[in-house]
């Protein structure tokens, strides 16, 4: 029999697109992912209990005891913050995707099940489509994507664990890679959770956008086009008498 392994809390980061870039801006890449999260560790006051740290290449993997959960999402939404003030300046530009998971974790290199499924959120194709579609926005709030389990999300926003991230700010999202299928959430700086669920097409999302009103095509779903009652003057002249039917105003946030 074996002992249950501690918890442990993992945190991984990669570069969008990193291959996009050509060889001799690699190195700077790679320094700018470093730099940003030795200062996103120092500033949430997580450094002193990093276990691990591994270099991926293009991002890196971070292992800290399971109590420092909440931290990491704290992390995360720092580096979204160095990730904005790097890129104003400097070329090329550095967009993350940031994963965090938690569960039990033994000595040494082991194929365990966080680790596992810390690798195949950050490699979802859903979650990668997602976050291109919002850094296509070009909004300057937008730098990262964190996606973390349910399980992470549900023990990190089930007490007072974090300080500057919210439950409310995930969306849940279906991530399928490879083998591994799981419900996960997902939070993406400038994009409130409702946003975050349309795109994903959720139909259980609050006020999912509906079809477009079949009297007027262009008139936004939600929104009833006002009816302009008319008759003709002695002259021929149109003139409005009244109006029925005033706007229905849609209260969805845009």
């Amino acid at each position: 029999m074996d002992l249950v392994p501690d918890h442990r809390a993992l945190l991984g980061v990669d570069v969008v697109k990193s291959a996009s870039n050509p060889g001799y801006h690699l190195a700077a890449v790679s320094d700018a992912v470093t730099t940003m999260l030795d200062d996103a560790l120092r500033c949430t006051g997580v450094e002193p209990d990093v276990l691990e740290r591994e270099f991926t290449g293009d991002g890196e993997l971070l292992k800290l005891p399971g109590g420092r959960l909440g931290s990491l999402f704290d992390v995360a939404d720092r580096l979204n913050q160095l990730a904005e003030g790097y890129n104003r300046w400097r070329k090329p530009e550095v967009k993350l995707r940031i994963a965090v998971e938690v569960g039990p974790l033994g000595a040494g290199r082991q194929l365990t099940a966080p680790m596992i499924s810390l690798a195949r959120m950050l490699n979802a194709p859903a979650f990668k489509k997602l976050l291109l579609q919002c850094l296509a926005s070009g909004r300057d709030l937008t730098q990262s994507g964190l996606i973390c389990s349910e399980h992470a999300w549900g023990v990190a926003f089930g007490g007072d664990h974090t300080l500057h991230v919210r439950r409310a700010d995930f969306a849940a999202i279906q991530v399928e890679d490879k083998e591994y299928e799981a419900t996960a959430r997902v939070r993406i700086p400038g994009f409130d959770a409702d946003s975050l669920a349309r795109m994903l097409g959720d139909p259980g999302s609050p006020n999912p956008p509906g079809p477009p009103d079949p009297a007027n095509p262009s008139t936004p779903a939600g929104r009833s086009a006002p009816v302009v009652h008319v008759r003709g003057d002695s002259t021929g002249n149109v003139i409005a008498e009244r109006v029925s039917a005033p706007f229905t105003i849609d209260n969805r946030r845009r």
